[in-house]
């Protein structure tokens, strides 16, 4: 996956969360969005790592699997994009 820096923000929640416990100052806030492009055959062996198709019954497993293989080919671009957001606080240690 590409990461890539959008840009310095001050999160006042979780950065005074971190000030908070006195034992770091200056705290800055990174943040980062990607994309991932799959394949639906890839997309469909990410979905079956989460635990809400894991848990479905085989036959209906298979039937949502096999909807989501012919909903993505019939689009255009047969790939599926998934974004991804975190949050790094950075701070000196002093």
């Amino acid at each position: 996956m590409d990461g890539r820096r959008l840009r310095r923000r001050r999160s006042p929640d979780e950065a005074d969360d971190v000030l908070a416990g006195g034992l770091l100052e200056d705290v800055q806030v990174r943040c980062y969005v990607w994309e991932k492009t799959y394949t639906a055959e890839d997309y469909i062996a990410l979905l079956g790592t989460s635990s809400h198709p894991i848990g479905m019954e085989a036959s209906k497993r298979e039937q949502l699997y096999r909807e989501i293989r012919e909903r993505i080919g019939r689009r255009p671009d047969t790939r599926v994009r998934r974004h991804g957001y975190a949050i790094l606080h950075v701070a000196p240690c002093f």
